[in-house]
């Protein structure tokens, strides 16, 4: 009798128990859920009915933005900064952050807004681009970008992509100088492009050093290059199709020009179907040179079935004045494989050289058709 007593006592008491925690529970869930009440009642609440609602959940950080915002608008910057970061202390995540960041940046707290700019970028998804705005409004330098994307290739891929696009070339290059070491696939076309707008804007300085760390890590096909050691020209020999971008060949499009890398031999055939347009350049190469020295550019090259005058050269033109580096040489005119040589000298100050197969209609002369056919490029 006594057990069963006893065994029937201890199950009310757990009874009672459950029934406690249950109660606790759903006190708990009602008060929230009126919390939410007093936070979203009739879309227009007062600061009393959201601070009872913040008393009554502190995790209620929807409602410590509103406060926030209200303190803001009043001029009460004090209890704004306060409500602000109990919204982030209440929800760890994206939203409270990136707001405290605007927040800091209204009130040019420079060293507050890099704290929160930089959580908000390594909580961000989707698209970065109105916080890298924000950071470079705050400060044209990339270091809170830089640092908060560290171990994150992904988001520097992102960065990389904005500064280029938006011509911010000097921090452009520090974000690739990081990106590289640590680059994938992925990567390589921002970073490859990144090198392409900088050559276009007639130097190489921060390209090189992106371009041969992909040549080194095999992401590029291409040895290193080192004008210094007489190695400037890429895919001399065109192991490879044109890239069209960085320091490989650039093979402009043009109405009725047409190429193709052919691979055994390798070679490049570019056709003109007569439709071209009277002066057009059908392939460039920008390579680095040392100032001050002579090169010499050597090729093999035929035209089968094209008359003696093609209208078809190579010229150089040097960086940073674009002048012309070497003298005109004859046309490009041979049935058979032929080689040619031409000649020119860097300036003092010139650094890049820009290699350019023009075409050029000649005068009295009806537009021509055929195929000029490439290979064994060199520099020396």
């Amino acid at each position: 009798m006594y057990s069963f007593q006893h065994s029937a006592a201890s199950r009310a008491l757990a009874g009672l128990a459950c029934v406690a925690v249950l109660g606790t529970a759903c006190f708990q869930t009602l008060r929230t859920s009126y919390a939410s009440h007093l936070a979203h009642q009739d879309g227009v609440e007062s600061d009393a009915a959201l601070e009872r609602a913040v008393l009554l959940n502190p995790a209620a950080w929807q409602a410590w933005v509103r406060l926030g915002s209200r303190a803001e608008a009043a001029g009460d910057f004090p209890r704004a900064e306060y409500s602000y970061r109990q919204a982030a202390a209440a929800n760890r995540q994206f939203q409270p952050a990136w707001m405290l960041a605007n927040y800091f940046f209204r009130r040019d707290n420079r060293q507050e807004f890099s704290i929160w700019a930089g959580r908000a970028l390594r909580m961000s998804y989707g698209d970065p681009r109105p916080i890298f705005e924000l950071c470079r409004r705050a400060d044209d330098s990339p270091a809170i970008v830089l640092d908060a994307a560290a171990g994150r290739p992904g988001l520097l891929r992102l960065y990389l992509a904005y500064l280029t696009s938006e011509g911010k070339l000097e921090a452009a290059g520090e974000t690739a100088r990081r990106l590289a070491p640590v680059a994938g696939t992925d990567d390589l076309p921002n970073l490859v492009a990144y090198c392409g707008r900088v050559l276009d804007s007639g130097t190489a300085e921060g390209a090189l050093g992106v371009w041969n760390e992909l040549c080194r890590r095999r992401l590029l096909p291409y040895a290193p290059l080192a004008p210094g050691e007489g190695r400037s020209l890429t895919n001399g020999e065109f192991a490879g199709a044109p890239l069209s971008l960085g320091f490989d060949w650039r093979l402009v499009p043009w109405n009725g020009v047409s190429s193709v890398r052919l691979p055994d031999p390798a070679c490049l055939r570019i056709t003109l179907s007569g439709e071209q347009p009277e002066s057009c350049q059908l392939l460039t190469q920008t390579v680095p040179v040392e100032p001050g020295r002579r090169y010499r550019l050597g090729f093999e090259f035929r035209t089968p079935g094209m008359p003696p005058a093609t209208g078809l050269r190579w010229r150089v033109y040097g960086s940073p004045d674009n002048s012309e580096l070497a003298e005109v040489p004859s046309e490009l005119a041979a049935a058979d494989w032929r080689h040619q040589e031409l000649s020119f000298a860097t300036g003092a100050n010139c650094r890049l050289a820009r290699l350019v197969l023009e075409y050029r209609q000649p005068r009295d002369a009806e537009p021509i058709e055929g195929s000029l056919w490439l290979r064994h490029i060199s520099l020396d």
